[in-house]
C-alpha cells in the first residue's frame, strides 16, 4: 500500500511540475516585465528612486522563475544603478553596478563590462573621486580602443577630460579633449567637434585665457549655426561666460539672452531658471539693478516651483547682494542665507 502511495505521490509531484512549469516562469517574466515599464515611466516623470526600487523588483520577481534571464537581470541592474545615481543614492547605485560588471565579466561582454565600467567611473566622478573615475574610465578607453569602436574612444576621451577639469588639472583635459577632436573630425562627426571645442573653450576659460577660450567657442558656434544644430545654445552660453568672466557684461548679456529665448521656446526652465540668474548677475555688474531683481525674482519663482532648494539659496544671495548695493539692509538679510 505505501509503495503504492508512493508511486501515486511521485506520479502527483511530475504531473504538477510537469503542468506547472510552463506557467510559473511566463508568470514571472511577465510580472518582472510589468515592473520594467512602470520603471521606466516613473524615470520620465523624474521620480529616480522610484524608479530604482521598481527595477529592483523587477529582478526579484524574474528571480522567482525557475529560468531567470541572466541578461535582463544585469540590464536591470544597470538601470537601477542609473537611477539610485540620478536619486543621489550613490553608495546603491555603485553596488548595482559593480555587480552589473561581475555579471558581463561571468558572460565575457567586452561591450556591457565597459558599460558597467563607465557607471562605476560616474559614481567616483560624482564622489569627486577623481583618482578613482580616471582609473575606471581608462579601463572603458583600453577596451574600446581594443574593440576599434573609434565613436565610443572619443566619448571615453571626452569623459576623461572633463574629470581632469573638474580636478583642475587643465593641461590633461585639454590632452583629452584635442585627441576626441582628432577622431570626431576623422569621422566628420561634426556635431562631436563642436562640442570639443566647446570643451577645449571652457578649459581655457577656467585657465583664465579669455582670447583662446573665445576663438575655440566662436568656432563652435559657427559649426552650430551651419548644422542648425539645437547644441547651439551651449555655444551661445559659453561665449556668454567667456565675455561675463573677461568684464564684458554688455556682450555676455547679449549672447545670454539669446540662449533665454532658446530655453524659453523649448520650455525647460531648470535651463530658463539658470539662464536667468547668469543674466541677473552681467546686469548686476553694469549696475542696473533694477534690471537685475527682475531677472532673480522670475529665476526665484522657478526654483522654488521646481523644488531646487541649493538653487533657491543661490539666487537669493544674488538678490541679497543687490538690495545691498541700493542701501536696502532689511531687504539684504532676507535674502542672504
Amino acid at each position: 500500500m505505501r509503495k503504492y502511495l508512493l508511486h501515486v505521490l511521485i506520479i502527483s509531484i511530475f504531473s504538477l511540475v510537469l503542468f506547472t512549469c510552463p506557467f510559473v516562469p511566463a508568470q514571472s517574466h511577465k510580472l518582472a516585465d510589468e515592473y520594467w515599464i512602470k520603471a521606466q515611466e516613473l524615470g520620465k516623470q523624474g521620480k529616480h528612486l522610484e524608479a530604482a526600487d521598481t527595477y529592483m523588483k523587477s529582478i526579484a520577481a524574474d528571480q522567482a522563475s525557475p529560468n531567470p534571464r541572466i541578461t535582463m537581470y544585469s540590464n536591470a541592474l544597470s538601470k537601477a544603478g542609473l537611477s539610485y545615481g540620478l536619486a543621489n543614492q550613490l553608495d546603491k547605485a555603485l553596488k548595482c553596478h559593480e555587480e552589473s560588471l561581475e555579471i558581463a565579466r561571468r558572460l565575457g561582454q567586452e561591450d556591457n563590462i565597459a558599460t558597467s565600467l563607465y557607471n562605476i567611473g560616474r559614481v567616483y566622478f560624482d564622489w569627486e573621486e577623481y583618482d578613482k573615475a580616471i582609473k575606471y574610465y581608462e579601463e572603458v578607453l583600453e577596451i574600446d580602443r581594443r574593440l576599434g569602436d573609434e565613436i565610443e574612444v572619443s566619448s571615453d576621451l571626452n569623459s576623461i577630460g572633463i574629470v581632469y577639469y573638474s580636478w583642475g588639472k587643465y593641461d590633461k583635459a585639454i590632452n583629452s579633449f584635442e585627441e576626441s577632436l582628432e577622431i570626431d573630425r576623422r569621422l566628420g562627426d561634426e556635431d562631436s567637434v563642436a562640442s570639443d571645442l566647446n570643451h577645449i573653450g571652457m578649459v581655457y576659460l577656467s585657465w583664465g585665457q579669455y582670447d583662446k577660450a573665445f576663438t575655440y567657442c566662436e568656432k563652435a558656434l559657427a559649426i552650430h549655426k551651419s548644422l542648425g544644430s539645437s547644441s547651439i545654445r551651449y555655444s551661445l552660453s559659453n561665449l556668454g561666460s567667456v565675455y561675463s568672466a573677461w568684464g564684458q557684461p554688455d556682450k555676455a548679456i547679449k549672447y545670454y539672452e539669446e540662449v533665454l529665448e532658446i530655453d524659453r521656446k523649448l520650455g525647460n526652465e531648470d535651463n530658463i531658471a539658470a539662464c536667468l540668474n547668469n543674466i541677473g548677475m552681467n546686469f548686476t555688474s553694469l549696475l542696473q539693478h533694477d534690471k537685475a531683481l527682475k531677472c532673480y525674482e522670475e529665476a526665484l519663482e522657478i526654483r522654488r516651483r521646481l523644488g531646487h532648494e541649493a538653487e533657491v539659496a543661490r539666487v537669493l544671495n544674488n538678490s541679497g547682494h543687490v538690495y545691498l548695493s541700493l542701501g536696502q539692509n532689511d531687504k539684504a538679510m532676507n535674502g542672504f542665507v
